[in-house]
């Protein structure tokens, strides 16, 4: 009955045509990477795109349509979340005084928060890992090179 009543809801539908004319927008603008150049990737072999064959609309339309407008709304709005807070953060503290240990202390982890959403709404990834790598630069920038 609950599922009944999203299906037949008018915003159930306009929220899915939204987000099939954003997904069909992407395309749009996506192809010049989508088309598959031959002559371009065996030039550039390392510049090969092995997705190509992933990218289906009826994919994306079963999936993504739904939810990408509630995903653009939600990012936009966190996006403006983050920058109201930031400017009254940096109003209360003035241009010639120094920033208080508390607003750093706040600052970092709400802004990792907010990085955080805007990588689940924007992006739809969950977890994601990044490496540091340490690499002594001096033998391509020369012995002088200080980092």
């Amino acid at each position: 009955m609950f599922l009944l009543s999203i299906l037949t809801s008018q915003l159930f539908w306009l929220n899915w045509l939204l987000g099939i004319l954003l997904i069909e927008y992407a395309l749009y603008k996506c192809k010049p990477v989508i088309k598959i150049d031959e002559a371009r990737d065996s030039k550039y072999p390392a510049f090969r795109r092995y997705d190509v064959k992933e990218w289906k609309r009826w994919r994306l339309y079963l999936i993504g349509g739904p939810i990408v407008f509630l995903r653009l709304v939600a990012t936009v709005s966190i996006v403006i979340f983050y920058f109201i807070i930031l400017k009254v953060l940096i109003v209360y503290k003035g241009p010639n005084r120094p920033q208080p240990q508390w607003m750093q202390n706040f600052i970092i982890p709400f802004s990792k928060l907010c990085t955080r959403i805007m990588t689940i709404t924007a992006a739809g990834l969950f977890w994601y890992n990044y490496e540091t790598v340490n690499l002594d630069y001096k033998p391509f920038l020369g012995p002088t090179w200080t980092p």
